[in-house]
C-alpha cells in the first residue's frame, strides 16, 4: 500500500499491527478509534448515563482505560526475541523496546495513569496541571512536572475528554520542548469529537491519537455531545 506523504514513523508501523489489535480506521490519518464490541458498548453506556453513581462510574473508567491504554501499548516499539520455555521449546516472542512515561492532565488523566502503572509498575509518570476557562474553553497552563525525557522514550498523553483540543494541545507542545518527537507521543483518550481530532491533526500531524469513541460534535459552551458530562466530578462525587 501507497503510504501518504507526511504520515510518521510510528503511524507506518500502527497500520501494519492494526489488523492485531481491537483499534479500527478513522478518516485521520493516526487516529484509531477502538472497536465498539458489545463489551465496549456497555461500558460507555454506563459512562453516560446521567444516574451512573460515583462507584460505577468508576468502574467503568477502569474498564474503558484498561482496554484503551492496551491498545496504545500495541502501538509502541517492540523487538524479536528467542526464548525457551521451562519444557525446552524454543519459540519466537516480542519484548518492548521503548521506555514508556505516562503524562495524565491533572486531575482528569489520573485513572488512566494508574492504569498504565498496573500495565507497567516501572513506567515512569509526569503530570501536567492544564485548566480549561469555562467562558473562553480556552486552556491555561499550571504546573508541570515532567522527568527527563530520552531518546527512544514512548510518551503516552492521558486525558478522558477531548473536546476542542487546546488542553491536549497545549500539553502536546510542552512536551514537545521537553526534547522527544511528535513521533515518540501516543496521545489516549476515551471519548473525543471532530472537532478535538481536526485540531490535534493539524497542530501535530505526527502524534498518534488512540481514542474509545467519536462523539458527534461540541454544543455551544464546547461541551462533548451526547458525551458523559464533566469526567472529573463524575469520577471524584464533586
Amino acid at each position: 500500500m501507497k503510504m501518504q506523504k507526511g504520515r510518521g514513523r510510528r503511524e507506518d508501523e500502527s497500520w501494519k499491527v492494526l489488523g492485531k489489535t481491537n483499534l479500527q480506521k478513522t478518516k485521520w490519518p493516526n487516529a484509531f478509534e477502538l472497536k465498539h464490541t458489545p463489551f465496549v458498548e456497555a461500558v460507555f453506556t454506563a459512562l453516560r448515563d446521567k444516574s451512573t453513581g460515583t462507584a460505577d462510574f468508576a468502574t467503568a473508567t477502569h474498564d474503558i482505560s484498561m482496554l484503551l491504554v492496551g491498545e496504545a501499548l500495541n502501538l509502541v516499539p517492540y523487538r524479536a526475541e528467542k526464548i525457551m520455555t521451562p519444557l525446552g521449546e524454543r519459540i519466537s516472542g516480542l519484548r518492548m523496546s521503548a521506555q514508556i512515561c505516562a503524562v495524565p492532565i491533572i486531575r482528569a488523566g489520573l485513572p488512566m495513569a494508574d492504569v498504565l502503572r498496573e500495565y507497567m509498575p516501572s513506567a515512569a509518570v509526569g503530570h501536567v496541571v492544564i485548566q480549561r476557562d469555562e467562558k473562553t474553553a480556552r486552556p491555561r497552563f499550571l504546573l508541570d512536572k515532567l522527568p527527563k525525557m530520552r531518546a527512544g522514550m514512548t510518551v503516552v498523553l492521558l486525558d478522558p475528554m477531548l473536546a476542542t483540543g487546546g488542553s491536549a494541545s497545549a500539553a502536546i507542545d510542552h512536551v514537545l520542548r521537553k526534547g522527544v518527537s511528535e513521533k515518540q507521543i501516543i496521545f489516549t483518550n476515551i471519548i473525543s469529537c471532530p472537532e478535538g481530532i481536526s485540531e490535534i491533526m493539524k497542530r501535530h500531524p505526527d502524534v498518534t491519537l488512540v481514542t474509545g469513541w467519536i462523539d458527534k460534535g461540541l454544543n455551544d459552551i464546547a461541551y462533548i455531545l451526547p458525551g458523559l458530562g464533566d469526567f472529573g466530578d463524575r469520577y471524584w462525587g464533586t
